[in-house]
């Protein structure tokens, strides 16, 4: 451990007698250039101090002559690893007083720094930029990012190639994967930091405080200067949806933030006035000066107004004109004009069938919508969806109708592509509304034909059945016979084993004398289809490899409306995808720059295949943060897509 903190302290350069990286100065205007620099005579009868006072120099150069000592501020923007070699931002920050003293925001570097993963990183005045490796390793220097790749990862945090082409800046070649995984590194690095934060706090023994000197880990690892750093500029951060710290309580981990009103982008206070340049994002008004104090937004500017130019796209259904009814601004505000759509249609708060569960929140578990679970209450097709008549019928599709279009042989899987398809497929007339609670049966039919063609291949072909852990369950209590559909959809000799993981906490109090830690019984058995549910969190309470099935992991994980970056509880279930390449996981996002912060989480190929889930729920979300299209289970990624099969 104190190898990784000291090799991250030191100020490494790309080799010891060069320099290279790149300059962005703070006018926008003026171009992004490359630096390449090399110290004259090269390493020849060179000590390493002087190699680090020449390197030092050259950087107080670039930033105007600074000293370097008492003015420069590093920002850790990807640690190095290996032969990997990371990358280090430098900019000046001057002290007066008690007072800190930045240049003009530098919105370029500042969008670089997102990129990477660092949401709350802010950089000023002109930036310096380096590749940085560390002691006793040879770069690559194929891995090195070009001038155009570096200015294209300048222009939004969102690098996916087809982003940046609609934004204008097409890439004329992948990035790097040093930029590709920089939001997965830093997302483990900031675990370790804070773990390794919470034994330093525990352990006062001199033979671990002396190298430290009694700082945090985050000061240990990257002050630099007089000036103290704040921990969100070096390690990933998700702004005031981001991480916690792994050392929260419970309690606070369940805690929600409860609004009916549009908030200001930077205070949090209510507000109700767009941006100008997106209509995604909201601020105060003046003599606040939110805007200018936010200013950080205008690097998510132009990326927000493109996943905003998708609304009309995103709320637009192959079924009747009751969806439309659906997409108005009034559902984006508020939950009300659902409901009194549900009331007209004989459904209210206190049925008994399935629709109860699209009344009210969650609040862990203590809603009291979450209060009416009932697991010992098993209801069929009919009841579920009552009053609604118009439904799937309760049976299998037949071996012809199944075949007779996107049929894959090799799995004996149809793809079933929108909506439209699917009604068509299963009798349902477009009036009615039972897509409102079929997208979540359907999305995971979507994602195994998607994403688990070989696992399906693989269960049949042993004859054993097709295992998907389904973790963060929660309003998915209310209706387990509603995914009996997917039992319909797949072959006759696929069984479908379920298992829905609980959050301990999010349980409600009715369901947990049904429900218990470890407990190997089936509370849902037909038609092919089998649910179990255990109540833990994976990683802590239960690990997926052993406590889940007694023979090894599942073929399949997958989450609804998940929110990987929000919550630290999902950790571990990142964590056990990292680890377990064999093991696909999929998840849905309810907007697109959730979706794509969360997907960065899997590195550059689970960012890339963010895509819009046909099956999203027919119903625009209120959302109070922002001002983005917001839709149940509206974007898919996976994990460890398995290409090749």
């Amino acid at each position: 451990e104190r190898v990784f903190w000291t090799m991250v302290k030191q100020d490494f350069s790309l080799t010891h007698t060069h320099l290279h990286g790149f300059f962005v100065p703070a006018q926008e205007d003026a171009p992004v250039t490359e630096i390449a620099i090399d110290k004259p005579g090269g390493a020849a009868k060179t000590t390493d101090e002087e190699t680090q006072i020449w390197r030092q120099e050259e950087i107080s150069k670039l930033l105007g002559d600074i000293n370097y000592d008492r003015d420069c501020r590093q920002i850790l923007l990807v640690r190095p690893s290996g032969q990997t070699h990371g990358l280090m931002g430098y900019f000046a920050q001057v002290v007066s007083g008690k007072e800190l003293e930045h240049g003009v925001n530098n919105k370029r570097a500042t969008a670089f720094g997102m990129t990477c993963g660092l949401l709350n990183s802010r950089f000023f005045g002109d930036v310096v930029i380096l590749n940085v490796l560390a002691p006793g390793r040879r770069p690559d220097k194929n891995a090195l990012m070009t001038l155009d790749q570096f200015a294209s990862a300048c222009t939004s945090p969102d690098i996916r190639p087809d982003v940046l082409k609609d934004l204008g800046v097409p890439l004329e070649s992948d990035l790097p994967r040093i930029v590709g995984d920089a939001v997965l590194n830093n997302y483990h690095d900031r675990a370790t930091l804070n773990k390794f934060n919470s034994v330093m706090k525990r352990r006062n023994s001199d033979d671990f405080n002396y190298s430290t000197s009694g700082e945090s880990v985050e000061e240990y690892m990257f002050a630099s200067s007089d000036v103290e750093s704040e921990p969100d500029d070096v390690m990933i951060s998700f702004d005031t949806d981001g991480f916690g710290s792994l050392e929260a309580p419970e309690e606070a981990m369940r805690e929600e933030v409860v609004t009916q009103v549009t908030l200001c982008l930077n205070c949090r206070r209510p507000a109700s006035t767009l941006c100008e340049g997106c209509q995604a994002a909201y601020f105060c008004d003046a003599p606040r000066e939110c805007k200018n104090e936010g200013w950080s937004h205008e690097c998510l500017c132009p990326t927000w107004k493109l996943y905003a130019s998708r609304r009309e796209a995103l709320s637009s259904f192959p079924l009747g004109p009751w969806t439309q009814t659906l997409m108005t601004r009034e559902l984006q505000l508020s939950n009300d004009p659902y409901e009194k759509f549900l009331n007209e249609l004989g459904i209210d708060k206190d049925s008994d069938s399935w629709w109860k569960a699209e009344f009210g929140g969650w609040s862990g578990g203590m809603s009291d919508c979450a209060q009416k679970v009932d697991l010992k209450k098993t209801l069929t097709f009919e009841e579920g969806f009552a009053p609604i008549a118009d439904i799937p019928p309760a049976e299998p599709v037949s071996p012809d109708d199944m075949m007779s279009k996107n049929w894959d042989s090799e799995s004996e899987l149809r793809s079933i592509t929108d909506w439209a398809e699917y009604y068509e497929l299963r009798g349902i007339p477009p009036s009615s509304p039972a897509a409102l609670l079929l997208t979540f049966p359907l999305t995971l039919y979507h994602a195994i034909v998607e994403y688990g063609k070989a696992q399906c291949t693989a269960a049949r072909m042993l004859n054993k059945p097709l295992r998907i852990d389904v973790v963060g369950i929660e309003k998915e209590l209310h209706f387990l016979g509603l995914f009996e559909e997917v039992s319909f959809l797949l072959p006759d000799d696929l069984q479908l084993e379920l298992l829905f993981v609980v959050r301990k906490d999010m349980l409600p109090q009715s369901a947990r004398d049904v429900v218990d830690e470890h407990e190997d019984k089936f509370i849902f058995d037909k038609n092919g289809l089998r649910i179990r549910i255990l109540s833990g969190t994976y990683g802590e309470a239960l690990d997926p490899r052993f406590d889940c099935y007694r023979s090894g992991p599942p073929d399949m994980v997958m989450a609804f409306n998940a929110g990987l970056h929000a919550y630290e509880t999902w950790r571990s279930c990142v964590e056990f995808l990292q680890a377990t390449k064999d093991v696909v996981g999929v998840f849905t996002d309810y907007n697109e720059w959730s979706g794509v912060q969360c997907a960065a989480l899997g590195g550059q190929e689970s960012r890339a295949s963010l895509k819009i889930n046909p099956f999203r729920q027919p119903r625009t979300m209120p959302v109070y943060s922002m001002n983005l299209p917001q839709f149940s289970n509206g974007f898919m990624y996976v994990f460890n897509q398995h290409k090749d099969k």
